[in-house]
C-alpha cells in the first residue's frame, strides 16, 4: 500500500504494530510525529472478523482478541 501511495506522488510510511499493545500504538504516533511533525488525521483500519458467530459461542480467547483489536485499540 505504501508503494502504491508513493507511486502516486504522495508521501507515506509503514509502521508494523500490534494494536493490542499500548507501546506499539505509541510507536505509531511517535513515528508519525517524527516524520511529519504533526498528526492531522488518525485512521484505525485494523480489525478481525468473527464470522458472525454468536458471542456466546466464541471461544473466550478469540472473544478477548476480537475486543482488544476491534474495540479497545481504536
Amino acid at each position: 500500500m505504501v508503494k502504491d501511495i508513493k507511486d502516486n506522488n504522495q508521501d507515506a510510511i509503514f509502521v508494523k504494530a500490534d494494536v493490542t499493545q499500548k507501546s506499539d500504538i505509541q510507536a505509531i504516533v511517535d513515528s508519525a510525529l517524527t516524520t511529519y511533525d504533526k498528526i492531522d488525521i488518525l485512521y484505525h483500519g485494523a480489525d478481525i472478523h468473527d464470522g458472525y458467530d454468536n458471542a456466546v459461542e466464541l471461544e473466550e480467547d478469540f472473544y478477548d482478541k476480537l475486543m482488544a483489536i476491534n474495540v479497545k485499540a481504536p
